[in-house]
């Protein structure tokens, strides 16, 4: 084990001084370094979350005819 290293306890106590607006970015910094999207968060598209769904959904919506998709044929192709 690490000589200098915090223990838990130690910032245990120092999170819960923290406002509830800090305990939250404490936490999304957390779960960021532990579960982060990996390859996904340096992609230029994924800058725009909102815009990247939308674009995709959009895209996915249509046969290569232009046709819109039935709910059937959406989520037949969704599944595979």
């Amino acid at each position: 084990m690490l000589k200098n290293r915090t223990d838990y306890h130690t910032v245990w106590k120092l999170a819960l001084e923290l406002s509830p607006d800090e305990q939250i970015k404490l936490v999304e910094a957390v779960i960021d370094h532990l579960y982060g999207f990996g390859m996904w968060k340096d992609r230029e598209e994924m800058k725009d979350i909102q815009n990247y769904v939308d674009t995709m959904r959009k895209r996915d919506s249509y046969q290569p005819d232009g046709r819109l998709k039935t709910p059937d044929e959406f989520l037949t192709k969704a599944m595979v």
